[in-house]
């Protein structure tokens, strides 16, 4: 029974080695009509206001979590900037980076 238990968990172990993360399966760029491609079209159509978080889900029409994740990878490629608000430091205001290049990938 232990040597089971044991192998299941090597088993396991091999399994979560071999996953990759879903930027090396597709490549790098944003996909086209994806919530990451429609974040970064609202921020710059928006530009130079500055949107945070919820007037980005509004505007954009996705999920807290897709809008979160979109603006991680905006901010990773450098096309959009992050400020304090000046009301409350603890949230965070979003602006596009108008001149930034875009690469876009087929998926």
């Amino acid at each position: 029974m232990f040597e089971q238990l044991m192998g299941l968990a090597a088993e396991a172990a091999n399994g979560q080695q071999n996953r990759r993360w879903i930027g090396q399966i597709r490549g790098p760029g944003v996909v086209q009509g994806s919530a990451t491609d429609e974040c970064l079209k609202v921020l710059r159509a928006a530009y130079p206001e500055t949107l945070s978080q919820g007037q980005l889900m509004a505007r954009a029409g996705f999920a807290r979590g897709a809008v979160s994740w979109a603006l991680h990878y905006l901010r990773g490629q450098s096309l959009i900037k992050e400020f304090g608000d000046s009301r409350n430091p603890k949230y965070l205001r979003y602006q596009a980076v108008p001149d930034a290049p875009v690469t876009y990938t087929n998926c």
